[in-house]
């Protein structure tokens, strides 16, 4: 239940009723000359006015490049006051150059400017010119508003092909002015133009900002990226480019492959072989983003991460690959997007993905193998791509399908507690979480923590003072449905508070409580994006010389969103406890969100109850 109201205080932080503007746009051009299949120049405009601190940010200046296929050939910038009067200048040597990544090796640098602000309002006007050269794998995004309240009050961006050259379009979340036309030399044109938007206010329960931004994808049709050419035609041409980024690149040396073979020969069948490859991926590598040539999408090839001993997604998946083809196992590469659910399958272009997994099609069970994390369970659908659709790779091109994800209802969180009161408050508590299915996630971590982070981790869990936290245990099943408990002893001198003779005691010591705002115009559709059920167990043994005087009533409520329940009865000494709640995971009209509001306060106030107890005299 606690899990479930942080959730929920989360994504409340932060909204406001109206949407302020902290930062507009007053002008961003994008001119794009497309020369050939392996050339392309770039150039930029961008005028920011920032309105407030808050919006200060917007005022940076930031690229990112891939060295040796694209540079910055131009740059300069000016600031102007609220008057317009010009207080600075930039030019490209203010601008900080890095080519520092958290990536073990990286083709990427960046240039970087941190705009200061001369008093507010003011305004700063970017110009620049990049030139991409040895292959294009994806044409300039379009996307002039990239933050909540930002407004844009013009936007263009224009294309130029040379004859000969085909591209592909889509525009996303709004009604732009498009044209199509064929300029000088037969040159192929493409002008986008957006004007006057408002910014987006930040919504509890939003969906993901790519539903919501403006903005247009372009690609060529045909590509060539050091040397590999490929085609936009279709997810199964797309899918084959890929696939021949793999081809050479699953050799694996012989000493090892024998040794893979002899271990394999004491498995039982092809899933135990499996999770020995999963295995060695746990104990022999770690992951390194690691992005080299061809845009970062080649993989290492597997002698290498054999030897070295990391790789990035890719080279990982690519290496594990290897492992099981050694053992005659089918296995194929996946791209999937690790932030959004659904891949916009009527254009094609692989910016949509940004991770490679493995899928193992075993007859009756097909795995889907996080080869960055093989600490997970073997086949386990964590939170990143539970759900999501992928692009699998495999000989004959791909497809695009999408992975299962839990059932809501074996997503558990269940906390059970026995507090034994004394009669002035203190407490002595056992206490028991166990996790299960996607909920797993919520403790897996908890093994790798040091002794002092587990208690503080577990203290910060529990509505008790100054608790005593010790006697910590855990429990871990990775097979099958995945399940991760810990358990504990809590010792507080102070639970509720004491008037008189009376205690009053909360209900629920895994409490939270969290409300969500009102709001005028509902503009989005109301996204939850994951579903799980929440039971708290409580038993109260009561101090001697004291009596129950009230306790709450019992509640039974469903609705769309999901269900709480209450109840709460005493049996001899003890009063026990049990609150239910669950959450469906779903998508809902923006007309329900005032019904959203009830549940949840309805989840807060029930979470809030009391019980009282009276001093006998």
């Amino acid at each position: 239940m606690r899990k479930l109201l942080l959730f929920l205080l989360l994504l409340a932080k932060g909204v406001a009723v109206h949407a302020q503007v902290y930062s507009v746009v007053e002008e961003s051009t994008t001119d794009v000359e497309y020369i050939s299949a392996t050339q392309m120049v770039c150039r930029e405009r961008r005028v920011i006015t920032v309105l407030d601190k808050k919006g200060l940010h917007a005022a940076d200046f930031q690229v990112s490049l891939n060295k040796g296929y694209s540079s910055l050939n131009r740059f300069s910038g000016v600031v102007a006051d609220a008057n317009g009067k010009v207080v600075r200048k930039i030019k490209k040597g203010d601008l900080a150059y890095s080519e520092y990544s958290e990536m073990l090796a990286d083709d990427a640098c960046y240039y970087h400017y941190g705009c200061a602000s001369p008093g507010y309002p003011f305004t700063v006007t970017y110009e620049w010119e990049e030139k991409h050269e040895d292959g294009i794998v994806g044409l300039p995004l379009f996307v002039p508003q990239n933050e909540y309240h930002q407004a844009v009050r013009s936007a263009h961006y224009h294309l130029e092909a040379s004859p000969g050259l085909e591209f592909g379009y889509k525009v996303f979340n709004v009604d732009a002015d498009v044209k199509e036309s064929v300029g000088e030399k037969g040159r192929k044109v493409l002008d986008i133009v957006l004007d006057s938007l408002p910014a987006l206010r930040k919504e509890p329960f939003s969906p993901s900002m790519y539903e919501l931004l403006p903005h247009a994808y372009v690609v060529p049709a045909t590509f060539v990226f050091d040397g590999y050419e490929g085609s936009y035609a279709s997810w199964q041409e797309y899918a084959a480019w890929l696939h021949s980024l793999m081809e050479g690149r699953g050799v694996l040396p012989q000493d090892f492959v024998l040794e893979l073979k002899q271990k394999a020969s004491q498995c039982g069948g092809d899933r135990e072989k499996v999770q020995l490859v999963y295995d060695i991926l746990a104990s022999s590598t770690r992951y390194v983003s690691v992005q080299l040539g061809v845009g970062g999408m080649q993989p290492a090839p597997a002698s290498e991460v054999h030897r070295t001993g990391y790789g990035d997604c890719k080279a990982l998946t690519n290496y594990a690959r290897a492992m099981l083809a050694e053992l005659g196992i089918e296995s194929n590469y996946v791209v999937i997007n690790t932030e959004r659910e659904d891949i916009t399958k009527d254009f094609v272009n692989g910016a949509q993905f940004n991770h490679a997994i493995l899928q193992v099609p075993l007859p009756g069970d097909t795995l889907w193998l996080e080869c960055t994390n093989p600490t997970l369970p073997l086949g386990y659908l964590h939170d990143g791509i539970a759900g999501h659709e992928a692009l699998v790779v495999d000989d004959a091109g791909g497809v695009v399908c999408r992975l299962p994800a839990y059932a809501d209802s074996l997503n558990v969180q269940l906390n059970r507690m026995t507090l034994t009161l004394a009669a002035d408050g203190g407490v002595v508590a056992a206490v028991r979480r166990e996790c299960r299915a996607a909920q797993y996630e919520s403790l897996k971590f908890f093994s790798r923590l040091s002794e002092v982070e587990k208690r503080d981790f577990l203290r910060s869990s529990l509505d008790m003072p100054n608790a005593d936290v010790g006697g910590i245990g855990i429990e871990e099943i990775k097979d099958g449905e995945p399940f991760f408990a810990v358990e504990c002893s809590v010792e507080s001198g102070r639970y509720g508070s004491r008037s008189g003779n009376r205690l009053f005691l909360p209900l629920n010591p895994f409490k939270s409580t969290v409300s969500l705002p009102e709001e005028e115009e509902r503009r989005s559709d109301i996204v939850i994006r994951s579903g799980g059920v929440y039971l708290d167990s409580v038993e109260f043994v009561l101090p001697d010389g004291f009596e129950v005087e009230s306790l709450a009533e019992p509640v039974d409520v469903s609705t769309p969103f999901g269900s709480v329940s209450l109840n709460v009865v005493q049996e001899g000494n003890s009063v026990f406890v049990v609150q239910r709640s669950s959450i469906v995971k779903g998508r809902y009209p923006k007309e329900m969100y005032g019904a959203l509001r009830l549940f949840v306060k309805l989840l807060s106030g029930i979470s809030d109850s009391k019980m009282v107890l009276r001093k006998v005299k």
